[in-house]
């Protein structure tokens, strides 16, 4: 998600009171303090008439009923938002509007406007993990061969902007089990990669903004303790805008030692340990553990699903120890398996993507990179595309006036000129509308923990409308 911009630099005086209770305020006082400093402010805005806290109408005057970008409205129709606010304030600071179909007056300006919609579509930051061990030759070729046509093009066709970073060793696949990249992706020619090409690139073919290749040997085991050793070669290319994805290539599993830390396929926390690592590398770039903004998608040694199109297996289908062979004929699971069954399953980069909501898929079968890497390339494009409807509170007084319905109103702001509509607060999903949301609290008693969640009919209506966006619009004196 974007940083929050305030496009009015004006702090209101009774948004103060809120930040001191949720202990934002410089040289903060206790919690005691705060909440009598808070409900100081509002009984005084209760007993003193307007012009004692800046509110008249001299001050903030109404805006004429003809260029109010909010004024009092009609109610709502079936599956979309009511236009409307109150009594003639700006995006409604004055009143509640939306199902109730009318305003009350108040003739508040906003003191600062929030935008807490993010890019639409998403960003994506796709980075590449390949294995360079014995044995993944045949796989890297099918890399090769197919990340262009079968997922680069998807991707650019679909007008989205996205960058891919490799992280693996460049180099010959037919040699050494390196990886090269040809245009029109990286910058190095067609055939430029073929393995018997005497002219060989040594180096990666780099194509910023859309390609970067950073040239890191990859184990049979360590490819999460690679990507955080060398974090600082290829972070800078992630960009804070951007969902990440990661696609792990790897026909083996997980033991290797970072930090201090091991990652073993024996240990069942082994990936929240990786993620807990990752996210303490850069949470503005990978989110947090309450909201992370990457998913792990696996390409592995894991028996391909018998039931789903492709052998994709979904974040709801069971972790598996069970192998796949590139040889369809032979029985991975017996005693002794034979050379062509693959070495490992990689049980954490399964539950990595589990955990994720990343999609894993066997290395198996003649197609099985090509088909793994068109339903990888249709799955982030339906998160690219997927309207954001739910937002952490931008600060913890900000759901708190919310929820309280005064000095802060939720407004969706429509694309194309359409007047803004003032959203309603109900209790919960169960009371939901097609103008609604409500806060959730995430069953903790920390504010910081809160969210502001858009209604289902809102949320479908905010998706058909990608120029639209939700303003958080904060008030100086009460609203409504």
């Amino acid at each position: 998600m974007r940083p929050l911009e305030p496009r009015l630099a004006q702090p209101p005086a009774c948004w103060y009171c809120f930040r001191v209770v949720s202990g934002r305020r410089q040289g903060g006082r206790g919690a005691t303090r705060a909440r009598a400093l808070l409900g100081s402010c509002l009984v005084a805005l209760a007993l003193l008439p307007a012009a004692a806290h800046g509110c008249d109408c001299e001050t903030h005057p109404p805006v004429p009923a003809a260029t109010s970008a909010a004024g009092g409205g009609q109610g709502g129709t079936a599956g979309a938002p009511a236009a409307g606010g109150g009594g003639g304030c700006p995006l409604g600071c004055g009143g509640q509007g939306g199902a109730a179909g009318s305003g009350s007056g108040g003739g508040c300006e906003p003191s600062s406007l929030l935008d807490l919609s993010p890019p639409w579509p998403a960003a994506l930051d796709i980075i590449f993990a390949i294995d360079n061990s014995d044995g993944m030759t045949e796989h890297i070729l099918a890399v090769q061969k197919s990340i262009n046509g079968s997922f680069a093009q998807i991707v650019e066709k679909a007008a989205v902007s996205y960058r891919v970073i490799m992280v693996t060793a460049h180099g010959n696949a037919e040699v050494d089990q390196s990886v090269c990249i040809e245009a029109p992706l990286s910058s190095i020619p067609p055939g430029g990669c073929a393995p018997g090409n005497p002219n060989f690139p040594g180096q990666p073919g780099l194509n910023p903004p859309k390609f970067f290749h950073h040239s890191v040997e990859i184990g049979n085991h360590d490819a999460w303790c690679q990507l955080l050793a060398t974090y600082d070669d290829w972070g800078p290319e992630l960009r804070t805008e951007a969902f990440k994805a990661f696609v792990m290539f790897s026909d083996d599993g997980t033991l290797c030692q970072e930090g201090g830390q091991t990652y073993d396929d024996a240990d069942p926390s082994a990936a929240q340990l990786f993620d807990k690592a990752l996210l303490a590398k850069a949470p503005e770039q990978f989110g947090t553990a309450k909201k992370r903004n990457y998913l792990w998608h696996s390409i592995i040694g894991l028996v391909p699903n018998p039931i789903n199109p492709g052998g994709v297996w979904l974040p709801s289908d069971p972790v598996l120890d069970v192998v796949c062979s590139t040889d369809p004929k032979v029985d991975c699971t017996a005693k002794d398996p034979p050379p062509s069954c693959l070495p490992a399953p990689g049980i954490s980069y399964q539950w990595l993507s589990v955990d994720t909501h990343g999609l894993r898929f066997s290395l198996c079968g003649p197609d099985a990179v090509q088909g793994a890497f068109e339903a990888i390339a249709q799955d982030l494009l339906g998160k690219a595309f997927a309207p954001v409807c739910e937002f952490p509170c931008p600060d913890p007084g900000a759901c708190q006036a919310l929820t309280l319905g005064k000095f802060a109103k939720l407004i969706f702001d429509p694309g194309g000129g359409g007047a803004p509509v003032q959203l309603v607060l109900v209790d919960g999903p169960e009371q939901c509308a097609s103008d609604s949301f409500y806060i959730d609290d995430q069953a903790t008693a920390d504010p910081s923990d809160d969210a502001i969640v858009l209604c289902d009919e809102l949320c479908k209506h905010l998706a058909a409308d990608p120029q639209g966006k939700i303003v958080l619009a904060l008030c100086d004196c009460p609203c409504g």
